[in-house]
């Protein structure tokens, strides 16, 4: 599971296995909160990355659900998930400008 930092540092966004996005204040984790200030959920698996937009209040997560989700921050809601793959999702990026999201996963089945 992965976390992410915002460009400046002041907000981190963290992966769960409970299939939540959580965020944090880091400035408030420095004066001692261990309360997240937002917690976002959807998935309905593990959520395994996770990436702060560069400049927008968004996040971006992918899972073992096979969807890439985007959520606004402000609102502290989903604003679009994305289905495309077919089986999990393990990374999932904004492109540098933050308008392209680039995602992989597994491709595959294991056979035994």
């Amino acid at each position: 599971w992965q976390l992410s930092a915002s460009p400046r540092g002041r907000r981190l966004a963290s992966a769960s296995a409970d299939g939540t996005v959580r965020l944090w204040d880091t400035r408030a984790a420095i004066n001692g909160s261990t309360t997240p200030t937002l917690t976002l959920s959807g998935h309905t698996g593990d959520v395994f990355t996770v990436q702060l937009h560069p400049a927008e209040p968004l996040v971006l997560s992918a899972g073992y659900d096979a969807t890439v989700r985007l959520f606004d921050l402000n609102k502290g809601e989903a604003l679009k998930t994305l289905h495309g793959h077919k089986l999990l999702v393990s990374s999932a990026v904004f492109n540098a400008a933050g308008n392209l999201i680039v995602s992989g996963g597994k491709a595959s089945r294991s056979r035994a």
